[in-house]
């Protein structure tokens, strides 16, 4: 039987997109966009409603809470980053990945809360008089530090080998690897299917409107040299943070074994 499923993904890497596929495939979606402190559910607001992710979607649930409930065969999808998981997660868990170019999802996600989030933060909101430019300066300022970690450790699943990673470019731009890569899903959640379904469900998902696509004017150079020289910094502040959380996560660990020996 097929074990519980985790999709989990860089923001703006086809979230929504491989659930579609998941789904397709044979699994069950729970509807639950899980979080560290909380889970947002889908079982009750319209597509259309859901594009707006309403506070009125949140449940009171850890991503502990929310990972008990989902069964072998069903899935949940988010953004979780392999420190957040616990280790019996880990083994009982078939999680994929998918993930693409840091500054791409960056330009994604800005975007996104641009032009199709009506419930920003009124610190990015307050900005949208500026030219596209000058707004993506102010989201670098605003969101980048905690991105540009979260990325990084969303990235430690690259290295797992019993996770299964998908570039989320490759599978857009190339055919053949889209193909291989729904098949090899399919295998990886023992819901094995031939490559002409795959080829059915890449043809269904690609023509299906998801959350996640968003619109824009492509001749904008959104990496000036003024968000490059930001972006270059948060990347240098980010290294004392790849030598400082190994450290606290094993002396997290470590307490947590001493509490439960006590």
């Amino acid at each position: 039987m097929s074990s519980p499923i985790l999709l989990t993904t860089i923001p703006k890497a086809g979230t929504y997109f491989f659930a579609e596929i998941l789904s397709e495939i044979g699994a069950t979606n729970r509807h639950l966009h899980v979080a560290k402190s909380h889970a947002e559910t889908l079982y009750y607001a319209p597509e259309e409603v859901n594009r707006f992710t309403p506070k009125k979607a949140k449940v009171p649930l850890t991503i502990s809470q929310a990972l008990y409930t989902v069964l072998p065969g069903e899935f949940v999808f988010g953004h979780i980053a392999k420190p957040m998981l616990e280790e019996v997660f880990l083994n009982r868990f078939k999680i994929i990945y998918s993930y693409r170019d840091h500054k791409e999802a960056m330009q994604a996600e800005f975007y996104w809360f641009r032009e199709i989030r009506k419930d920003m933060e009124e610190e990015f909101n307050k900005f949208k008089h500026l030219s596209v430019e000058e707004h993506f300066i102010k989201y670098l300022e605003i969101f980048g530090p905690t991105r540009v970690r979260l990325f990084r450790f969303l990235d430690m699943w690259r290295r797992e080998a019993d996770v299964l990673s998908i570039d989320f470019n490759k599978f857009r731009n190339e055919r053949d690897y889209a193909r291989d890569k729904v098949i090899e899903i399919s295998k990886y959640i023992d819901m094995e299917l031939d490559s002409a379904r795959a080829e059915e469900i890449l043809d269904t998902c690609f023509n299906k409107d998801t959350k996640t696509k968003v619109k824009r004017d492509k001749s904008i150079n959104l990496w000036t040299p003024e968000a490059e020289k930001i972006y270059e910094a948060l990347q240098k502040k980010q290294k004392f943070y790849d030598f400082a959380y190994p450290v606290y996560w094993k002396l997290r660990d470590k307490l947590k074994s001493f509490q439960s020996a006590v």
